[in-house]
């Protein structure tokens, strides 16, 4: 990794490299849109295997199943959610340094307006959920309708092609990233133990160790697991989300607007694993809920199901786009070229497709095999199903472009996704 500033490459050179970024953009989505079918045949096994006769095999011998690690000793469920996951939050780490270095987050006015929406794609979703949650063992699960799952949205977005604007898969990326920072900070902030200091003490050295490789200009990607190891393994002893560790390493990895070519290579690198293996691996652990008529009747009376299913799909739609409106309205912020206002209430629904930090945010929430987690997934499927049909049907009659002329690189580079 090479912190270096890149101002002594030649125009020619940096021409290039930005050159090459466009397809990046196109192979990053159609790597979430594939990705979220590997999800769902994923999730649709889950479900047949925790209803069906190897209901007892799927809890007992896979998801519930104890595996030492010398150092601790937690079920599968754990390993994968405090784990695997944690290469997930480190592509998302990816995503975001990308973003904010040379995508849509580094410009200020167009990263502001899918900001402000995603702001009110978390706050009321929050509050929908909060007030029929105001207290007891419910009241924990109040960020979990905050999360909108990029891969299904995307999947369904690629869908249209160019029967809607290059725009709006353009916006609702970029909102879904924003709505992915504000997930991190709720997780890392609401979602930790009591914070041991000494063990943070080692997370934070783990840190600085990769300032100073960075310093050094060490540019092995090798050279970096163990200070990455160390963040975890701190981040885990201390009582926070280990997975967090994932998106500090994300976060800190070397990139300029002229040089983001090692996060392109980490993306190449990790992007397939993540979207075809560590995501489908996580849905199939927590996505197998049994539901039967003994239990549905007790899942859609509870409060948290009510509470994840309104937030997502109420919540979610109504925040995305009434802060949109109002920002707009008081001049915040600007819509990509060829969308318009109806564009975002038209896809605002599908930000309601809360999955896979949705899922992840219900297992922080309350403990394994209890009700409560129960009727939080079934809310996160139920909800995320009803969220996408809407959408779709929302896009379908008013989604549809005006005549759209002149249409920049990145657009076409989405569109093409």
């Amino acid at each position: 990794m090479d912190s270096k500033s890149p101002s002594t490459v030649p125009n020619q050179n940096n021409q290039g490299k930005k050159r090459r970024r466009r397809p990046q953009l196109a192979d990053f989505l159609r790597n979430e849109s594939a990705g979220g079918v590997a999800l769902i045949l994923a999730t649709i096994l889950a479900l047949f295997m925790a209803n069906g006769p190897w209901s007892d095999f799927y809890a007992h011998d896979i998801v519930e199943r104890h595996i030492d690690l010398g150092f601790a000793e937690e079920t599968i469920e754990h390993w994968v959610n405090g784990g695997l996951m944690t290469l997930f939050f480190f592509l998302v780490g990816l995503e975001i340094k990308r973003e904010f270095v040379g995508g849509e987050l580094r410009d200020p006015q167009a990263a502001l307006l899918p900001a402000i929406a995603a702001l009110g794609g978390m706050l009321c979703p929050a509050f929908i959920y909060f007030a029929l949650n105001t207290s007891g063992d419910t009241s924990p699960g109040w960020a979990i309708p905050v999360a909108t799952d990029i891969a299904f949205v995307v999947g369904v977005l690629s869908l249209f092609g160019d029967r809607i604007p290059a725009g709006v898969k353009l916006f609702t990326l970029t909102l879904a990233i924003a709505d992915d920072i504000g997930g991190i900070i709720i997780i890392a902030l609401f979602y930790s133990e009591d914070a041991q200091p000494l063990w943070l003490l080692l997370a934070l050295a783990g840190i600085l160790l990769i300032r100073v490789q960075q310093k050094a200009n060490i540019n092995s990607k090798l050279a970096y697991i163990p200070a990455g190891v160390i963040i975890w393994f701190g981040l885990f002893e201390a009582g926070v989300e280990a997975a967090i560790a994932g998106v500090i390493v994300g976060l800190l990895t070397p990139a300029t607007e002229d040089d983001q070519s090692l996060v392109h290579q980490l993306e190449d690198n990790l992007g397939k694993s993540v979207n075809f293996a560590i995501i489908p691996i996580f849905a199939f652990v927590n996505a197998g809920v049994i539901i039967s008529s003994d239990t549905l009747g007790d899942t859609v009376s509870s409060s948290v199901f009510w509470g994840v299913v309104a937030g997502l799909i109420l919540g979610k739609t109504l925040g995305v786009s009434l802060f949109t409106w109002a920002a707009l309205k008081i001049g915040l912020g600007r819509l990509p070229r060829g969308m318009e206002l109806r564009h975002v209430f038209a896809s605002a629904p599908l930000t309601g497709i809360g999955f896979t930090v949705a899922l992840f945010i219900a297992a922080l929430s309350f403990d394994s095999g209890t009700d409560l987690l129960r009727d939080s997934k079934v809310g996160i499927l139920a909800a995320s199903l009803v969220a996408g049909a809407i959408g779709a049907i929302f896009l379908t009659l008013w989604g549809k472009p005006e005549v759209i002329t002149h249409k920049q690189p990145q657009e076409k580079a989405i569109e093409n996704a």
